[in-house]
C-alpha cells in the first residue's frame, strides 16, 4: 500500500540539477523517486541504529557500479570530489587550471616565435646562398676581363 505523499518544494543548485538529471537518464527512475530516495539515505544516516559508515559506503558503491555507466561513474565521482574540497583548497585547483591555461597560451607564442625564427634563418640561409652566387659569378666576370 503506497504511503500518502506530501507535496513540498527544495530549491537546489544547477549542478545538482544536472547531477540528478544524470543519475535519472542512467536509472530510469522519475525525479520524485530519486528524491524521495535521497531524503529517505539521509533519514537513515541519522537514525541512531543505522549500519556503519563502511555499509554506508559499500552500498552507495555497488549501486553506483550497477546504474552508472563507468565514464559517467568516473566524471561524476571527479565533479564530487571537486565538490566536496575545502574552499581555499578549490581556489588553488581553479588558479591552477588559470596557470595552466596561461603556460599552454605563452607555450603556443613560444612556438610560434621559434617557427618565425626558423623561417628566418631559412630566408638569410636563402639570401646567403644568393650571394655567394653573385660573388662567384662578379670573381668569374672579373676573371674574364683580366686575362
Amino acid at each position: 500500500m503506497a504511503r500518502k505523499k506530501i507535496p513540498t518544494t527544495v530549491f537546489i543548485t544547477a549542478e545538482q540539477r544536472d547531477a540528478l538529471q544524470v543519475v535519472k537518464d542512467c536509472t530510469r527512475k522519475p525525479l520524485a523517486v530519486l528524491h524521495r530516495e535521497a531524503l529517505d539515505y539521509v533519514i537513515a544516516q541519522h537514525d541512531p541504529m543505522r549500519p556503519s559508515a563502511a555499509e554506508h559506503a559499500e552500498k552507495a558503491r555497488g549501486l553506483a557500479e550497477v546504474v552508472m555507466h563507468p565514464k559517467t561513474q568516473r566524471l561524476t565521482s571527479a565533479r564530487a570530489r571537486l565538490d566536496s574540497l575545502h574552499p581555499s583548497i578549490r581556489a588553488q585547483v581553479d588558479s591552477g587550471r588559470a596557470l595552466a591555461e596561461l603556460v599552454g597560451r605563452v607555450l603556443d607564442e613560444l612556438d610560434g616565435a621559434v617557427a618565425a625564427q626558423h623561417r628566418a634563418m631559412a630566408a638569410a640561409s636563402q639570401a646567403r646562398e644568393q650571394l655567394r652566387a653573385l660573388r662567384d659569378a662578379a670573381d668569374a666576370a672579373l676573371d674574364a676581363l683580366n686575362p
